[in-house]
């Protein structure tokens, strides 16, 4: 039973799955209540053992990467808004499960333009040999070949350089005005005169440039 209360304010967005009951005096089915509805109790009388806790839904974004996010929020009402970008709390690494799963970008990254340069630094691992690539714009695709050597374009695809496998690889590819090189750890580890033309493609993480597949 309930005792010296003379309202209960209930939102919708803080009713869960399960509502507590308080004794018999509340038996309205709370899923129904409206935004802000008050629920009279006129019903006097004395709690059993439970106290009062200060353990209650907080509804809200609980997204930090979208509008309105709340910190304070531990129930997901679903009023995030826009992707506003997240906030710098340390490092991260996408983990890819070798399958199906990749990342696409709405447009190109590494220049198009006849006779561009650009350079390309990533970091990766791989735990195993296998056809698989790391990332991808139209000819330029940056990976390793079944045997386990890299390659790094339809036009540079013949290099003897093998990966490491099971630790992380900082690697670098540099297009200047007479050819590419390739950087494995900060160390030159090939270069041709080859001159890699590309396109508008979206950009790719784990995955081929031309359809989802060969995934890292």
């Amino acid at each position: 039973m309930i005792r010296d209360i003379e309202k209960i304010v209930i939102a919708r967005g803080a009713i869960s799955d399960r509502v507590r009951a308080i004794g018999e005096a509340i038996t309205s089915n709370l899923n129904n209540v409206d935004d802000e509805q008050e629920i009279i109790c006129e019903t006097n009388g004395n709690i059993n053992g439970a106290t009062w806790s200060t353990d209650v839904p907080v509804s809200g974004c609980t997204e930090p990467c979208m509008e309105n996010y709340n910190p304070d929020a531990n129930w997901d009402d679903g009023s995030c808004g826009e992707f506003v970008g997240c906030p710098d709390n340390g490092d991260y690494s996408l983990s890819f499960d070798g399958e199906d799963d990749w990342v696409s970008f709405d447009t190109a990254v590494i220049p198009y333009s006849e006779g561009a340069t650009f350079t390309t630094q990533v970091w990766a691992k791989t735990d195993t040999i296998r056809l698989q690539r790391i990332m991808s714009q139209s000819h330029f695709q940056l990976g390793l070949w079944a045997n386990g050597n890299v390659v790094v374009s339809d036009d540079w695809d013949n290099l003897d350089v093998n990966y490491p496998i099971g630790e992380w690889v900082h690697t670098t590819v540099v297009q200047h005005e007479n050819g590419k090189k390739l950087y494995l750890n900060g160390e030159l580890v090939a270069e041709t005169s080859n001159m890699t033309q590309e396109s508008n493609n979206p950009f790719k993480i784990s995955s081929q440039s031309d359809y989802p597949h060969e995934h890292w």
